[in-house]
C-alpha cells in the first residue's frame, strides 16, 4: 500500500511502497536546548556540518563528557546511522562514518534503518530529487522552514529487495566517484588554461607574440 497519494516515482511491480517509520529501527530527535561549547570533547553535530551524503567535520563543535551523556539519553548514535536536517540546511541527509562519537545539536534527527533497508539507500532516497521536492511542498510558505519529525516519518519509501538495495549503492557510489573523478579532471584543466591564458597575454603585451617585421598584415611603427 502506496502511503502518499503523491506520485513520486514510477516503480517497478517487485518493489513495495512503504513509509521511513516502517523500514527503521529508531527514530529520535535531538534534544531541544543549546549544547554548552567547550573547546575540546565529544564531537555535537549541528546542521552546519551535514552535506548531503557525508558529514563535513572541518569546523566541528564540542560539548563536555557530561554534556555528551546528557544528549544520549535517547540514544547513542553509531555508525551508519542517517542524520538528517530539519530547518536550517533543510532536508538534507549524512551517515556517521566509522571512528567517530558524536552527539546531535539542536534541529536535528536520527534514523537506524532495520534489516529491510540498507542505510546507504535510505541515505540517498532521503537527499534524491523526489524527497527534496516533498520537503519543499510541505514546507513552500513557511516564515520558519521546518519539518516535523511526524512527516518525516511518513516520507514515502519505494523499496527494492536487499540485494538490489546494494546493486543500486553500489552504482550509485560508482557514477558518484566518477563525477569527483571529472570534476577533479576539469578543474586541472581550468588552472591550465588559466595559466595558458596569463601567459599568452604576458607575451602579447611584450610584443613576443608579433615576428619581426612585416608579418601577416601587421605593421610596425618604423614602416612605411
Amino acid at each position: 500500500e502506496e502511503p502518499n497519494s503523491q506520485e513520486l516515482w514510477n516503480i517497478p511491480d517487485n518493489w513495495q511502497w512503504t513509509a521511513v517509520d516502517r523500514i527503521c529501527e529508531i527514530i529520535v530527535d535531538c534534544p531541544h536546548s543549546t549544547p554548552k561549547w567547550t573547546s575540546s570533547g565529544k564531537i555535537c553535530i549541528r546542521t552546519s556540518e551535514i552535506k548531503p551524503y557525508n558529514l563535513d567535520l572541518s569546523e566541528v563543535r564540542f560539548v563536555s563528557d557530561l554534556t555528551y551523556s546528557e544528549r544520549v539519553q535517547r540514544l547513542v548514535p553509531k555508525e551508519g546511522d542517517i542524520v538528517y536536517c530539519r530547518e536550517g540546511t533543510l532536508g538534507q541527509a549524512a551517515i556517521i562514518p566509522k571512528g567517530i562519537k558524536i552527539c546531535l545539536g539542536q534541529r536535528i534527527m536520527l534514523l537506524r534503518s532495520g534489516s529491510r533497508c540498507s542505510p546507504l539507500f535510505l541515505m540517498y532516497l532521503l537527499n534524491s530529487p523526489q524527497i527534496l521536492k516533498l520537503v519543499s511542498d510541505l514546507t513552500t510558505g513557511s516564515t520558519s522552514p521546518h519539518i516535523n519529525v511526524g512527516d518525516v516519518k511518513k516520507f514515502p519509501i519505494p523499496l527494492p529487495s536487499i540485494s538490489e538495495q546494494d546493486e543500486i549503492v553500489r552504482r550509485v557510489d560508482s557514477l558518484f566517484a566518477l563525477a569527483d573523478q571529472i570534476e577533479n579532471q576539469v578543474a586541472d584543466a581550468t588552472k591550465r588554461t588559466e595559466a595558458l591564458t596569463q601567459a599568452v597575454l604576458a607575451k602579447a603585451f611584450r610584443g613576443e607574440l608579433v615576428a619581426s617585421g612585416v608579418s601577416g598584415g601587421v605593421m610596425r611603427e618604423n614602416d612605411s
